[in-house]
């Protein structure tokens, strides 16, 4: 009886012309090779790596202690177990990351990048900035976080890199970079715009392009995709990306991070959405959409499923399903935004 109901409601909805009804989707089985990985051809350059010594990593710790990890809201420097990870990982692990993909990924698509100037927004203790300002000419480095900023200059002088200007302040339309007209070969967004606002990450974005010059490059890595089923930036729960944010702050008690638990705990109602924002969501195509213009997926020049990424951000279930999901609603729309975690990058046009 059901199966009657249910075929006489389907056949009766195309005959209703004053209800508007969302074209029926394929069988799933249809789109299923839109899921299948593309063939590229693998490149082995070799990673020049950089010796990161004992001494250093004690020496830094030190520094974060003084500087980052003092009144942060964000970190419980009380348990040992969390302080002694996020230490390694703003010592070394994080900087491994960009070394590896900046020599395995972006120098072989961009041969000049040693002689190009680099803008970095947000770059944080400076993980980000000792790579690139050991493969580029000149670093224009912005941070809001002057605790980070101690940090960050700390780690450039222990290795002696003299190349990196730091601006203490937003990177915006309004920095004084900008108004005086100065363009850039590169600008460099690891792991910052999901901490902004959208406001923050629309007039960001806007600035860098209008700063970046024609035929220049936009480079966008570790940046959590909000339709990824799993969140692995903030929460690490399934399907939290895409809660409104006062569902969010409610369920982050179920959070298998103790520290966003405690973190959301101690926060005042009233800054419930600011400390959200900081801790980090997930973005999509649609921000880019919004700050460049829709022909951003034209401008794409490697979209984070090249070999050199994919060793070092394999291949998910979350990205087999964006694929399909893209494959079928949005094909229009560049790879690069099917991923969990974006990394790619961007032309400029001429």
């Amino acid at each position: 009886m059901f199966r009657r109901i249910q075929n006489a409601v389907r056949r009766a909805r195309p005959q209703d012309a004053d209800v508007n009804v969302a074209p029926s989707p394929a069988p799933l089985g249809h789109d299923l090779s839109a899921a299948a990985l593309p063939v590229r051809q693998r490149e082995s350059p070799e990673v020049s790596r950089l010796p990161i010594s004992e001494e250093f990593h004690a020496a830094f710790r030190q520094v974060m202690l003084d500087s980052f990890y003092r009144d942060n809201p964000y970190i419980d420097i009380t348990d040992t177990e969390v302080l002694n990870a996020d230490v390694a990982a703003h010592a070394e692990h994080r900087f491994r990351s960009f070394e590896t993909w900046i020599d395995t990924w972006l120098a072989p698509a961009v041969p000049a990048l040693s002689s190009m100037t680099a803008l970095e927004i947000g770059p944080g203790t400076g993980s980000s900035t000792l790579a690139f300002a050991r493969r580029v000419r000149h670093v224009v480095s912005f941070e809001i976080d002057a605790q980070a900023m101690v940090a960050a200059r700390a780690r450039l002088a222990y290795f002696g890199q003299s190349n990196v200007e730091f601006h203490e302040r937003q990177f915006d339309e309004t920095s004084e970079f900008c108004q005086a007209g100065h363009q850039v070969d590169l600008v460099v967004l690891c792991a910052v715009l999901e901490h902004m606002t959208l406001q923050e990450r629309t007039a960001t974005l806007r600035a860098a392009w209008r700063c970046l010059r024609p035929g220049g490059l936009l480079v966008v890595a570790d940046t959590p995709n909000r339709f990824a089923a799993l969140d692995r930036h903030t929460s690490l729960l399934p399907f939290y990306s895409a809660l409104p944010q006062d569902i969010q702050a409610e369920y982050a008690k179920n959070a298998p991070r103790r520290d966003l638990r405690v973190s959301m705990e101690n926060t005042a109602p009233a800054d419930v959405a600011e400390r959200l924002t900081r801790w980090g969501a997930g973005i999509s195509y649609h921000d880019f959409e919004i700050a460049l213009g829709r022909e951003i997926h034209e401008y794409i020049l490697l979209d984070g499923y090249e070999p050199a990424i994919l060793d070092i951000c394999p291949d998910t279930i979350d990205d087999a399903l964006l694929r399909i999901a893209f494959h079928h609603h949005a094909p229009g729309l560049s790879p690069a935004f099917s991923r969990s975690n974006l990394y790619f990058v961007a032309t400029k046009p001429a």
